[in-house]
């Protein structure tokens, strides 16, 4: 793995990024936008569709080269490693749409989450199933089979198995039912809690978010046009009159 050092930068930061621009073609889809998650920090990033969200986070691992900016992770540039080597660094990516290998049994997606750090696997299942006991009791159901809500604790289970200092989400909460979606979020919050990982979250539901993250930007055409606690922005002006205060 190649890392670059970041000169005169402590390492209290998990994750920085700083003027990232990100085009399609001709289509610039984030605008130079600059952010940071402290260590065992939530951070929310909200917006509509179309405002840069996923993009962000598609530029973060790896899947989408930026045009300008840089992406720090831990004090050391990541813009230029691959995805492979991200998750080997501890960062986990659990993309929107879930997306099990559906051919495989529920534990089966799971093991394939620990292939970059192959330790522990039984104590790492033990503290996946704590979270999500439906996943140890559907430990040899075939994954295409699961509800959706069920396909979704798959995913963050199977990000977890990684053993990531840094946890990437992407709509975790899309298409379910509202107290499934508040389940997710609690575990979330717990996970936070007990392992100390930071995540970074994409949420279209702007009120569950802020009122799980510690921080959260707002994203509108690729741009950044809000910032701040979760708290501050429920109570602000721009949540109750924004079409994000749903």
């Amino acid at each position: 793995m190649s890392w670059t050092l970041i000169s005169g930068l402590t390492m209290t930061t998990t994750l920085r990024v700083r003027d990232l621009r990100v085009s399609y073609g001709p289509v610039q889809a984030v605008r130079s936008i600059s952010f940071e998650i402290e260590p065992k920090a939530i951070v929310a990033l909200l917006g509509a569709n179309g405002a840069g969200k996923s993009t962000t986070l598609r530029a973060i691992t790896g899947l989408q080269r930026p045009v300008e900016g840089e992406i720090e992770f831990e004090g050391r540039s990541i813009s230029r490693i691959t995805p492979m080597q991200l998750a080997r660094a501890g960062i986990a990516f659990s993309p929107e749409g879930r997306r099990p290998f559906g051919e495989m049994s529920v534990l089966e997606n799971l093991l394939v989450g620990a292939h970059t750090r192959p330790r522990d696997v039984a104590k790492k299942l033990d503290r996946i199933y704590e979270y999500f006991p439906r996943l140890k009791e559907r430990s040899k159901q075939i994954s295409s089979s699961l509800s959706g809500g069920e396909q979704q604790m798959l995913a963050i289970g199977r990000a977890l198995m990684a053993e990531p200092k840094l946890l990437l989400l992407d709509e975790p909460t899309l298409g379910l039912a509202p107290l499934l979606a508040r389940e997710i979020m609690r575990i979330l919050r717990e996970i936070n809690d007990e392992q100390g990982i930071s995540i970074l979250i994409v949420e279209q539901n702007a009120r569950m978010a802020l009122k799980l993250c510690d921080y959260a930007y707002v994203l509108a055409s690729g741009r950044l046009t809000a910032e701040g606690t979760g708290g501050d922005l429920l109570k602000g002006d721009y949540i109750q009159n924004a079409y994000i205060g749903n």
